[in-house]
């Protein structure tokens, strides 16, 4: 035996990951230039790295990456095709490491999640670094729009008393906003993990591979721990005035405004589930799920039906009487 061609690199996964880096280079254009489908492109990133580090592990997909990133930045500029690289690049490996080592679908998101919180951390820094954007500036300039948008109002022929109360609402939540700012940066890092994987998964079984499953909709139920981080959050607000600590009000804002939409799914998941058991279209029931998600009464009523799930676990003890 020729122990010597055995030590010959092969080649196939400098090729394959030098096709999927044009790929992602591709993708990112159509991200960066088409509007409307360019920011729905976008979720595809991740998918050729993942590609390359379930097929050839981490050394290639790294390699990949740095390949994908040199020519973005010759294209679009250094500072965007960082930011590109770093925000899905990451999310990418991650997803790809989760999925080589058969983890399940929870796991698997969590670690998209975590990469994307990671990656926009560092995207953010950068941009704070070398293009001088800072919290306070972006907050400004929210104030900005407000005025720009008070102005509008004006000229359409609105009451002062009317552009007053508009102009105090938008305030108010430009000030919400800077507050539950870490509790919004971290659901957008869930979401977009969750779309990522969505996309991943559909695209990885078309080409063969083995991906785990989420649960269906209707069986979604967050663990107990879940809920004594969303009444504590209840708890801090409620007792502001008792405390008097911006600090404990700013966290329990935070944890409330999280928890709260994890409950309002969990909540919209058990209506879902009744709904079927009713025997509703599908359809029908994706339409009132999304009606009642954006109706601000039945959103909270959802809320608290998705906490006191985790208590009474309605679906299982409708299973045990039927």
């Amino acid at each position: 035996m020729d122990h010597r061609r055995t030590n010959v690199t092969n080649p196939r996964p400098l090729v394959e990951g030098a096709l999927l880096a044009a790929v992602a280079v591709v993708l990112s254009l159509i991200g960066y230039y088409v509007p409307i489908i360019g920011p729905l492109v976008v979720f595809l990133w991740p998918v050729p790295i993942a590609i390359i580090q379930i097929r050839h592990g981490l050394r290639f997909s790294l390699l990949t990456v740095v390949v994908a990133g040199l020519l973005l930045a010759s294209l679009i500029g250094p500072l965007d095709a960082v930011a590109i690289v770093a925000t899905f690049g990451i999310v990418g490996i991650g997803f790809g490491i989760g999925v080589g080592r058969k983890l399940s679908a929870i796991e698997i998101l969590i670690i998209g999640a975590v990469a994307m919180l990671a990656s926009t951390l560092v995207s953010l820094g950068l941009s704070f670094v070398f293009m001088g954007v800072k919290p306070a500036q972006m907050l400004e300039e929210l104030r900005q729009g407000i005025e720009t948008a008070t102005g509008i109002y004006s000229r359409l022929g609105m009451s002062p008393e009317m552009i007053e109360q508009a102009k105090k609402m938008l305030t108010a939540t430009v000030e919400l906003m800077r507050v539950v700012f870490p509790a919004l940066f971290v659901a957008a890092a869930v979401i977009q993990s969750f779309i990522n994987f969505s996309v991943l998964r559909a695209v990885l079984q078309r080409l063969g591979y083995s991906v785990a499953e989420l649960p269906k909709f209707d069986e979604w139920r967050f663990p107990s721990w879940f809920a004594l981080l969303f009444l504590t959050g209840v708890a801090l607000v409620a007792t502001n005035q008792a405390h008097h600590s911006v600090l404990l009000y700013n966290i329990g804002l935070n944890l409330y405004s999280f928890f709260s939409l994890a409950f309002m799914i969990q909540g919209i998941s058990v209506g879902y589930w009744w709904l079927g058991k009713w025997n509703l279209p599908k359809g029908m029931r994706i339409a009132l799920a999304v009606f009642a998600s954006f109706n601000p009464t039945l959103a909270q009523l959802l809320t608290w039906l998705g906490v006191l799930d985790v208590a009474l676990n309605f679906r299982r003890r409708e299973a045990t009487v039927g």
